[in-house]
């Protein structure tokens, strides 16, 4: 999973190291949209330290990987390679608090 902070970037590294071997139609970049941030506790909007009338966003993170995989249709092209298993791997940065997610699917034995 993907944001408009992190795709192009994601991308990039991909390209750079050949996808680390895989084939590039072997990876599938799911972008997820963006929304609004709680500044504290009592869910106060976050503002724009630049623009007080802008609201501050960020990536949605793990709410969004149900729906991107559904939308995306990615888990029809796995039914159709006849993959059985799924693993997702959630990991959190705790000083950055970026969170990332890992999915694979493995071909039926």
């Amino acid at each position: 999973m993907t944001s408009d902070d992190t795709h192009a970037r994601t991308l990039e590294l991909l390209e750079l190291n050949s996808y680390f071997g895989m084939k590039s139609t072997q990876v599938k970049l799911l972008k997820q949209e963006k929304v609004a941030c709680l500044d504290d506790n009592d869910a106060r909007l976050a503002i724009e330290p630049q623009n007080k009338y802008k609201i501050q966003t960020k990536p949605h993170c793990h709410g969004d990987v149900h729906s991107l995989l559904y939308s995306s249709s990615l888990l029809n092209s796995w039914d159709k390679c006849r993959s059985s298993d799924l693993q997702s791997i959630k990991t959190c940065h705790r000083i950055s608090h970026r969170k990332q997610e890992i999915m694979g699917r493995s071909p039926k034995n």
